[in-house]
């Protein structure tokens, strides 16, 4: 045990030794006479070397070796929300949370399905990056379009080069969370008779023949409560809907494509020669929130008697683009 009144050459301390001894004590400071002095001198020195030795953190770097602290919680990227959490391509939505990088570039958001089997890009329109706080980070928020295609799934978002509030701190790839997301059904095309290649044909009292037309596309199964058709004058509620496609059929679906059947209702009267009936599939079963789809148009025949339909009219056919399309001609065959 120590003891102030012994002298103290040679002293050393234990813990923070580290191969220093002390240099002679009274050498630098002259003996008090009070012995609570001489203790309070003692203890202050030991004090002062280990802030010295140990260096200090305060979110600078260490006085030592100079290297930044590791990051803490409120550094890192994090997405907390996103705003609506639902939608169809084309809509644009909020992400919100903190951390996010200033550079719209740096900041990768994906639309992903429920298997992770299917992984869309969306593009950021614009960010917003506040002032960083040690204590809770930077708010950040972020607009970004849906794409085409979207699966109900979840919104994920990727940082790169992210920073955790010091440069030192440079990270490639930072995963700031996923979050669920819901998609409207989208349409992509439709199909008559077992083959697919049949056309609607109306006669002049309003029947449909045949009196369903199939519908593809996404996030269709099992949430399509209606479909609303628009004839060019009124709109009307399809009959019923089923599951498709037919098991008649003698086509098959690509992977991912999705089929109803929508059983057509009399009494709809054309807009004119070569309308077309409009399409609109509403989703219900998103807690009392309706989705409604993207629009199609079905083209349908006059009948004028006995197997005498009017020529087939001109339609416009969609599609979806593919990711990483260039400039240059769209064949159809």
């Amino acid at each position: 045990m120590f003891n102030a009144d012994q002298p103290t050459r040679g002293i050393s301390v234990p813990g923070i030794d580290r191969g220093l001894r002390l240099v002679d004590l009274p050498a630098i400071f002259p003996r008090p006479r009070n012995l609570q002095l001489r203790r309070f001198l003692v203890l202050a020195l030991i004090l002062c070397g280990s802030v010295i030795l140990g260096g200090c953190d305060t979110g600078h770097r260490n006085i030592i070796d100079n290297t930044a602290p590791p990051p803490v919680a409120s550094d890192f990227p994090l997405l907390s929300d996103i705003s609506p959490s639902q939608g169809k391509p084309g809509d644009e939505i909020t992400l919100n949370g903190v951390n996010f990088s200033p550079n719209i570039s740096e900041n990768v958001v994906i639309f992903a399905n429920s298997s992770n089997t299917v992984r869309l890009a969306g593009l950021v329109t614009s960010v917003n990056v506040g002032a960083f706080d040690p204590d809770t980070g930077a708010p950040s928020t972020l607009s970004v379009v849906i794409p085409g295609g979207v699966r109900t799934g979840t919104v994920s978002l990727n940082v790169l080069n992210a920073t955790y509030g010091d440069p030192a701190q440079l990270i490639p790839d930072t995963f700031a969370g996923a979050r669920g997301f819901t998609a409207a059904p989208e349409l992509i095309g439709w199909a008559v008779n077992d083959d697919g290649n049949g056309t609607l044909i109306r006669d002049a009292a309003g029947n449909v023949f045949p009196d369903f037309v199939y519908l593809y596309g996404y996030n269709l199964t099992n949430a399509i409560t209606d479909v609303q058709i628009y004839d060019g004058t009124t709109t009307l509620t399809a009959d019923s809907i089923i599951a498709g496609p037919p098991a008649t059929a003698s086509y098959s679906l690509p992977p991912g494509i999705q089929m109803v059947g929508v059983e057509v209702p009399s009494g709809l009267i054309p807009g004119g020669d070569t309308a077309p009936l409009r399409m609109i599939a509403i989703n219900g079963s998103t807690g009392g929130i309706p989705l409604t789809s993207s629009e199609i148009d079905v083209p349908w025949r006059f009948l004028f008697g006995p197997g005498d339909p009017s020529d087939m009219p001109a339609y416009i056919a969609g599609a979806i683009l593919p990711q990483g399309i260039r400039r240059g001609d769209v064949s159809i065959t």
